[in-house]
C-alpha cells in the first residue's frame, strides 16, 4: 500500500496518472468516497464515489472505511472495499489522501509506504507561492476557495516530516521516476535487500534511512539514463543498485547526493598491465 499526500496544486493526480501508465507493477488507485458535489467532467466511480451525507454516515457506522475525515464541511474517505480485496490478490493500492487520513492508515497498516509530494525544496512561504501560482493557472477555484486551499496547504506542509519519503515535484519526469523507484524498493526488494541488512553494511552506508535514500536516488539516476557500474543478469535496476552498494561503487555524500567511487591512477595502471599480460599469452612460461 502506497500513501501519497501533498498540498493542493502539487500535482498528485498527474504523478499518479503517469505512474499507473508505467505498468511496471500491478497497481491501482483507490477511488475515495466523498459528499462534495460532482464537478463538470467528473464521473461517479472514476474521480470519486459521490455519495449523499446520510449514506456516508451509515458507512462510517458500519466500519466500511479504512480512514475518513471531514474537510471544509465535506466528508472524504477510503473504503475498505477499494483496498483490502486487491491487496489480497497481490495488487498494490495507491491512496491519494490528506495528512489526516494518512495518519489513520499508518496506525492501522504499519506496512504502508508513505510519500509526501512537495512543489519545491524551498522554505514554506516560497513553496506556498509556487502552489498558489499553480492553482491560479488552473483557473478552477474562486478566490475564497483558493485561500481555503492555501490555508490547508500550509497545514499539510507542517506534517511532511511524518512521511517515509519526501519527493519534490519541480520536474514531473524526475518526480514520477522517484516515486516509481520507491515502489520498486518495497514491491520487489525484500529478497534482494536481505543482503544489505547486515549491521556492518548498514553502518557503512550510515543507517537504514540513508540506505533507502541511496537506493532510491540511484534507481532514479538509472531510470533517467545513468550508466550502471556493474553488470547484472537480466539488467534489473534494483539488483544493479544492490550490487553497486555491495561492491562499494556508490555512496551518499554529506549532502545526501549519490557519488560514485573513482578509480585511482594506480588501480587503472595495474588493470592495464594485467590486460597487456593476458593479451600477450601470460608471459615466458
Amino acid at each position: 500500500m502506497i500513501i501519497l499526500s501533498g498540498p493542493s496544486g502539487v500535482g498528485k493526480s498527474t504523478v499518479i496518472r503517469q505512474l499507473l501508465a508505467v505498468k511496471e507493477f500491478p497497481l491501482r488507485l483507490s477511488v475515495s468516497a466523498t459528499t462534495r458535489e460532482k464537478r463538470p467532467g467528473e464521473q461517479d466511480g472514476r474521480e470519486y464515489h459521490f455519495w449523499k451525507r446520510e449514506r456516508f454516515q451509515e458507512a462510517i457506522a458500519a466500519g466500511a472505511f479504512l480512514e475518513w475525515a471531514e474537510v471544509f464541511g465535506k466528508y472524504y474517505g477510503t473504503l475498505r472495499s477499494e483496498v483490502e480485496p486487491y491487496r489480497e490478490q497481490g495488487i498494490g493500492v495507491i491512496l491519494d489522501i490528506d495528512v489526516q487520513g494518512a495518519a489513520q492508515v499508518r496506525q492501522k497498516c504499519p506496512d504502508a509506504v508513505s510519500i509526501f509530494l512537495r512543489a519545491s525544496s524551498l522554505d514554506t512561504e516560497e513553496e506556498l507561492k509556487t502552489l498558489e501560482a499553480r492553482l491560479r493557472k488552473r483557473g478552477t477555484e474562486s478566490e475564497e476557495a483558493m485561500q481555503r486551499r492555501l490555508q490547508g496547504a500550509r497545514a499539510e506542509l507542517a506534517h511532511a516530516g511524518e512521511y517515509d519519503y519526501p519527493v519534490i515535484n519541480d520536474n514531473l519526469e524526475r518526480a514520477v521516476a522517484e516515486v516509481n523507484a520507491i515502489i520498486s524498493i518495497h514491491a520487489r526488494g525484500t529478497g534482494m535487500l536481505d543482503e544489505l541488512k547486515e549491521e556492518a553494511i548498514i553502518n557503512k552506508v550510515g543507517g537504514r534511512f540513508k540506505l533507502s535514500t541511496l537506493i532510491q536516488k540511484r534507481m532514479v539516476a538509472l531510470n533517467t539514463g545513468a550508466k550502471a557500474l556493474v553488470e547484472v543478469k537480466g539488467g534489473d535496476r534494483l539488483a544493479i543498485v544492490v550490487q553497486e552498494i555491495l561492491q562499494d561503487k556508490i555512496y551518499l555524500d554529506a549532502s545526501d547526493q549519490v557519488k560514485t567511487r573513482g578509480t585511482s591512477a594506480g588501480d587503472a595502471a595495474r588493470r592495464a598491465m594485467l590486460t597487456d599480460i593476458s593479451d600477450s599469452g601470460g608471459g615466458d612460461d
